[in-house]
């Protein structure tokens, strides 16, 4: 989520005396989506110099959430980068970049520069031409006189036609051009996903890479670019064996060789989709308003209300799709060919746009929206708890809440962290101050946190002793 940092090839290599330990389930986005670690026994509160274990400033910028897999977590940075750090002392023990040389060879690499430059001229170009537009509109909302309008309109012409023919040069090198993306999202905001023995990664490049627990690139491939001008977030999500990537398209790849597998038309997300399993079949809620199969990529149930945003969320057989309106639907208890989703209840929150997904706990949904209004619902009923306004800091609200242990979590852009004890009465426990801004959640592991702001990983917890 910041401006693409151009890295060289940057690469730590360390021998793993053991394999990473296997873990039950794939560990990825908000662990495994629903953003819990109710065994959790972490501090509340830290600063700069009290509970801070260890701080490991990574090789770039990035927004990725941190993937605990047994002795390592794993993250990425800007703008194609994968980090394995060791999990005990923050050591970092590799780091490959994806770039498009990196993945599609060497003899790509006068291509991937001309691109390189001809994107700057068409970047350039939008932007003179941007700048123009901006005074023409300032003049007219001031009322200037005709004859000042005219002469503003006068260079704006031949801006538009030195831009068209900067488009037009780049097209035979669109394939390797970055693509446009937003300075919030850059492009390293997925969070990679895991199984344990194999760490996979998506970038707002469209590169998708999978590696080894010892760095070991498996395969790579660029597989789609962005076609909006504000970045991609959507994490993958490895479920029913297969690897799933949500672009342009849906997609399902083998996670051993990369070969895709099926693909759905899929309209464009930041959120991640959401697995679960009804009857042992293996599905996905994607937040563009479809419940996809994952075995064949059959679309079970489609005409929910898109979320722009964030992410939907599955729990105790029951879907939550939450926006400026908070909608919970029953889920059948036996899979069919068309699934049938009514809503147990529907209810109006504060409108505005949801960055965060939300976190649903003992009959709780707490869910957040960008200027830090936070709702607790009854999730059985949808009745409005109570409503407050959380001392965030400046910024957006980008974090999803998050339970750890007694408390719940929540996050803004600022790095500032607010603990809640969960239930159904406002209560704040601590505010913590920032550590450096942040558009990550925090994860959990017995006693401690990790938690990846801009470009410094940090374990907080009890120092012994």
């Amino acid at each position: 989520m910041l401006p693409p940092i151009r890295m060289g090839f940057f690469v730590v290599a360390v021998c793993l005396a053991t394999p990473v330990l296997l873990q039950a389930q794939a560990v990825g986005w908000r662990t495994d989506g629903t953003g819990r670690y109710p065994a959790a026994q972490p501090v509340t509160e830290w600063a700069k110099d009290t509970n801070i274990l260890w701080a490991t400033p990574l090789p770039g910028s990035g927004n990725a959430i941190p993937v605990l897999a047994g002795d390592r977590i794993f993250t990425t940075v800007e703008p194609s980068t994968v980090v394995c750090v060791n999990a005990g002392d923050g050591v970092i023990l590799w780091a490959k970049t994806n770039s498009y040389e990196d993945v599609l060879g060497a003899e790509a690499s006068e291509q991937i520069r001309q691109a390189a430059v001809l994107n700057r001229d068409v970047q350039k170009a939008e932007q003179e031409v941007n700048k123009l537009k901006e005074q023409i509109k300032k003049a007219q909302k001031n009322q200037q006189p005709e004859e000042k309008l005219q002469e503003l309109r006068q260079p704006l012409a031949p801006a538009e036609k030195a831009l068209g023919e900067a488009r037009e040069k780049l097209k035979p090198f669109e394939q390797y051009a970055l693509p446009a993306t937003h300075a919030v999202n850059g492009f390293a905001s997925a969070t990679p996903v895991s199984d344990g023995k194999r760490v996979f990664a998506v970038f707002g490049t469209g590169v998708v890479a999978a590696y080894d627990a010892a760095g070991n690139r498996l395969w790579a491939r660029l597989l789609e670019k962005p076609q909006h001008a504000w970045g991609h977030s959507a994490s993958p999500v490895l479920v029913g064996g297969k690897l799933l990537v949500h672009i342009r398209d849906l997609v399902a790849f083998n996670p051993g060789d990369g070969k895709e597998l099926w693909r759905v038309k899929a309209k464009p997300a930041w959120g991640t989709s959401f697995p679960f399993a009804i009857g042992g079949v293996d599905m996905v809620a994607v937040p563009c308003g479809m419940v996809v199969r994952v075995a064949d990529g059959k679309i079970l149930a489609q005409g929910l209300p898109a979320l722009e945003y964030n992410s939907p969320l599955v729990q105790d057989g029951v879907l939550y799709w939450i926006q400026s309106e908070a909608i919970a639907y029953k889920l059948p208890t036996e899979p069919s060919e068309e699934l049938k989703l009514d809503p147990l209840w529907k209810v109006s929150i504060p409108k505005d746009r949801y960055y965060a997904s939300p976190l649903v706990h003992d009959g709780v949904l707490y869910a957040v929206n960008q200027v830090a209004m936070f709702s607790a619902l009854d999730a059985a009923t949808g009745q409005v708890l109570y409503q407050q306004k959380l001392d965030l800091g400046k910024g957006q609200i980008y974090p999803s809440a998050t339970l750890g242990g007694a408390g719940v979590y929540f996050g803004g852009e600022s790095g500032v962290v607010c603990v809640l004890a969960p239930g159904r009465e406002y209560k704040l426990l601590t505010r913590n101050a920032s550590l450096e801004k942040s558009r990550s959640s925090p994860v959990f592991r017995g006693d401690r946190l990790f938690l990846h702001t801009l470009n410094t990983l940090y374990c907080i917890g009890k120092k012994e002793g």
